[in-house]
């Protein structure tokens, strides 16, 4: 194990002010996320998925998860329709917001790559 430390256990005012500040603009765009939840998909090289789904939690704290996807799995084709991807370098993403507790999809979007 390292004796080496990740932070200052004695941090200057500049680093203090520094941390508060990147602890507000963090909550606030967890407060911002509450209520939306976004997903998107990328298919890659090998034909597989890379999901990611970002939301928040009722008290702004972010939420994020990552996963693939392959072809073999049975959510494969589905996914894939979802969000309109179709080849490698596609990307689709989906915006949803929370109207009497359902998800509702308010945006969708397609990007394909420029190759």
């Amino acid at each position: 194990m390292s004796d080496k430390q990740y932070y200052d256990p004695d941090p200057t005012e500049e680093q203090l002010a520094r941390m508060l500040e990147e602890r507000a603009i963090h909550k606030a765009a967890g407060l911002a996320m509450i209520g939306r939840r976004c997903e998107s998909a990328v298919m890659l090289e090998n034909r597989g998925l890379m999901m990611s789904s970002r939301s928040a939690l009722d008290d702004g704290q972010l939420t994020n998860a990552n996963w693939d996807v392959f072809p073999d799995d049975p959510k494969y084709l589905e996914l894939c329709k979802r969000f309109n991807v179709q080849k490698p370098g596609d990307i689709g993403s989906i915006e949803y917001r929370s109207v009497d507790g359902r998800w509702m999809n308010v945006l969708t979007k397609q990007f394909e790559d420029p190759d």
